[in-house]
């Protein structure tokens, strides 16, 4: 069973929350809130901090119960926008697998790459 554990985060005044912790399972295909923090100041998660990639989500819009935005994955500077909650996540989850295995599979991150590869 594959889970994956996140934090998204942004700016907001000490008694708003936010900071929140959140759980991906692949398996079920679920995702849940697991914490919402508040009282943060001057937070310093913008950072690089993974051990296999670190990625910045910015929640732009949220329609159809569902988050639209952009995310960047920190080591490779690149950014690209996704459609819903389970698009971010499968792009988080090919950025990992694509560091962990490096097998050539389709990377969703280099398009450019996946075109030369056809």
């Amino acid at each position: 069973m594959q889970k994956y554990i996140f934090w998204a985060g942004g700016y907001g005044s000490p008694d708003e929350k936010t900071l929140f912790r959140y759980e991906a399972d692949f398996e079920t295909k679920s995702f849940k809130r697991l914490v919402a923090l508040s009282g943060l100041e001057n937070p310093s998660y913008l950072a690089k901090h993974g051990d296999i990639g670190t990625f910045i989500v910015r929640v732009q819009h949220r329609q159809n119960s569902s988050w639209q935005g952009r995310i960047t994955w920190m080591e490779e500077d690149r950014t690209i926008q996704f459609r819903s909650v389970w698009e971010m996540i499968k792009l988080i989850e090919s950025a990992v697998d694509s560091v962990i295995h490096e097998d050539g599979d389709e990377n969703t991150w280099f398009p450019e790459e996946n075109k030369a590869d056809q």
